[in-house]
C-alpha cells in the first residue's frame, strides 16, 4: 500500500464518519471509521491493515518482455511477460506469462498436468486474485 492510498483510506474514513450520523443517527470518530474501513478490506482491525500492506513488497510493474519470478500453484518459476493489460480497477492486471520450464499443477501422485504459459489476474503486488481451495494465490510474481 502506497502513501497516496493510506491517505485515500483515511479519506474515506473521514467520509464515512461525516455520513454516519445521518444515515445511523449515532456518532462515529475517526478511529472507529478507520476501524470500519479495516474491516471491510478483510483485516482485523486499522493496524493490522497497515501492518500487513507494509510489510508486502512494493508495488510492481510490469512490462511486455520483462523477466519475473516467483510462485505459480506453490511452484517456483521464471518466465517472460508476454502480454499484460490493465484492468477497469486500476490496481488490477491481466498478466500472460511464458514459463521457461513447464510446471505441473496437479498434485496427484499418478497424474500431470504441465503448463508452459499462464494467464492470470494480479493485483498491484502481483498477487493473484484466484485463489487454491486452501486459500493461496494461485501466481505469485515474486521478484521483476
Amino acid at each position: 500500500m502506497t502513501i497516496s492510498s493510506v491517505q485515500n483510506l483515511k479519506e474515506q474514513a473521514k467520509r464515512l464518519r461525516n455520513a454516519i450520523p445521518s444515515v445511523l443517527q449515532q456518532t462515529c470518530t475517526h478511529g472507529q471509521a478507520l476501524e470500519l474501513i479495516a474491516k471491510q478490506l478483510g483485516s482485523r482491525d486499522w493496524n493490522t491493515l497497515l501492518a500487513t500492506t507494509r510489510s508486502r513488497t512494493s508495488e510492481k510493474t510490469f512490462s511486455l518482455g520483462q523477466r519475473v519470478s516467483g510462485e505459480y500453484m506453490r511452484q517456483p518459476y521464471s518466465a517472460k511477460v508476454i502480454g499484460i493489460s490493465q484492468l477497469a480497477d486500476a490496481n488490477r492486471y491481466r498478466v500472460t506469462l511464458q514459463l521457461d520450464h513447464p510446471v505441473d499443477v496437479v498434485t496427484f501422485e499418478s497424474f500431470s498436468c504441465f503448463r508452459s504459459r499462464i494467464s492470470a489476474v494480479v493485483d498491484r503486488f502481483g498477487i493473484s486474485i484466484a485463489r487454491t481451495s486452501d486459500g493461496n494465490p494461485h501466481l505469485k510474481i515474486l521478484a521483476a
